[in-house]
């Protein structure tokens, strides 16, 4: 991973995600860039002085994190729509990795429609939502798997941005049974083969982990019945994991208008930073 966008709305949220992107970038050798965009509706004189005010914030903020590497740092200011400019700028960058920081609502209406849920359902760059203070590098990832391209992605970028963390991976049965498995596991599950069932998920998480990257430590499985959020919610509670991954469809035209709901869910209040990935 060489190319890292952060957007920044220079609220204390995002102060988080930008301490998390620096620091990512730091292990990584990668580039980070800090895009911060000015509301195109303002008049051109109070935008331009937004815009200068924007990156000397940035930048003194970024002084103030000791330790942390400038020579592959850069600033981006803009004027436009955040959502429209933070996707164009991911894909001109050739961003690897979206940085953005939580937003402040807890309710799903209210979600809907902010900047972080439209660059999730919009985009194709896997987008981290930072939530905690930085306390070093990610050490425990906890990873819904649904054996679906969208949550292996999940899984390999989580990997790829925290590299000799714990690996935790959690198959809930209710999310087996929206998922495209094999009809001879679905049958078996409705069955209440559950020994049977467990050997087959078990087998496939088993070949998922196989194809990660050599050093990555032995995941812990976990196979839990009920729905994928009461799962996760427990799981959370028990590992304590400092990186939730989690995949999402990636749909184009009229279908783009919806964001996975499992991913839609934990997005309104993630337990901690929040990896959400796609498979085009």
């Amino acid at each position: 991973m060489k190319k890292i966008l952060i957007a920044t709305d220079l609220s204390p949220r995002s102060d988080r995600a930008l301490e998390r992107a620096l620091a990512i970038g730091k292990q990584l050798g990668a580039e980070v860039v800090a895009l911060h965009v000015v509301d195109d509706g303002l008049p051109g004189e109070i935008a331009e002085r937004q815009q200068r005010h924007a990156e000397q914030a940035i930048r003194a903020m970024v002084a103030g994190l000791a330790g942390q590497p400038t020579s592959h740092f850069s600033v981006t200011t803009v004027r436009g729509k955040d959502y429209a400019e933070v996707l164009a700028h991911a894909e001109v960058l050739g961003a690897e990795l979206l940085i953005i920081g939580t937003h402040r609502y807890k309710s799903r209406d209210l979600v809907a429609g902010t900047t972080a849920e439209r660059v999730i359902r919009l985009g194709a760059c896997p987008t981290l939502v930072v939530r905690e203070r930085v306390a070093g590098p990610y050490a425990s990832i906890l990873a819904p798997v649904d054996l679906s391209v969208h949550s292996r992605r999940a899984l390999e970028v989580a990997v790829a941005i925290a590299p000799g963390s714990r690996l935790h991976l959690l198959h809930a049965y209710d999310a087996a049974l929206r998922t495209s498995l094999p009809a001879e596991t679905r049958e078996a599950i409705a069955r209440g083969e559950e020994k049977r069932f467990r050997s087959m998920i078990e087998h496939e998480l088993k070949e998922v982990c196989r194809k990660l990257p050599a050093g990555t430590s032995k995941p812990e499985l976990t196979l839990r019945r009920g729905s994928v959020l009461e799962a996760l919610r427990e799981e959370a509670s028990r590992v304590n994991p400092d990186l939730v991954a989690v995949g999402t469809h990636g749909r184009t035209g009229a279908a783009r208008d919806y964001l996975g709901s499992v991913a839609e869910a934990i997005l309104v209040d993630p337990p901690t930073d929040l990896l959400i990935a796609k498979a085009w």
